[in-house]
């Protein structure tokens, strides 16, 4: 997994950059800009889809750079900006009429939850191999 590897990638330069005693005001500019943007950047789109593992890996690469840069609090994890960044989205979209999902928010009989979107997919199934 790419997006694995690249954590790590960032994870090491964090340590190195610990290692030399820089401030900490830097480590978290530099968890913030090159750690934790490269580990959200699109959190709202994949997280849905990845397995456990995968979750776990992301995760605890995550937390351990938080640890270094002394800017998160322990039991902060991508599990949880995923949920927030996602009411935001939501959020958002319904506040703006013009948006093109707008109507997709449906409320539903009651009046206190919106109704899931009905979504039609066409799946490509893997070619058999003979």
């Amino acid at each position: 997994m790419n997006l694995y590897k690249k954590g790590q990638q960032r994870l090491y330069f964090l340590r190195k950059l610990n290692a030399l005693h820089i401030y900490r005001n830097i480590l978290f500019v530099f968890h913030g800009s090159f750690v934790k943007s490269v580990m959200t950047f699109g959190l709202v789109c994949w997280w849905g889809n990845l397995s456990v593992k995968n979750r776990e890996k992301l995760n605890r690469i995550y937390t351990i750079s938080c640890k270094i840069a002394m800017c998160c609090t322990p039991d902060t994890s991508l599990e949880q900006l995923y949920k927030s960044r996602t009411l935001q989205m939501a959020t958002k979209i319904l506040s703006d009429p013009t948006h093109f999902l707008h109507d997709c928010y449906k409320f539903l009989p009651s009046g206190r939850r919106y109704r899931m979107p009905t979504v039609k997919t066409q799946r490509a199934h893997p070619p058999s191999s003979i």
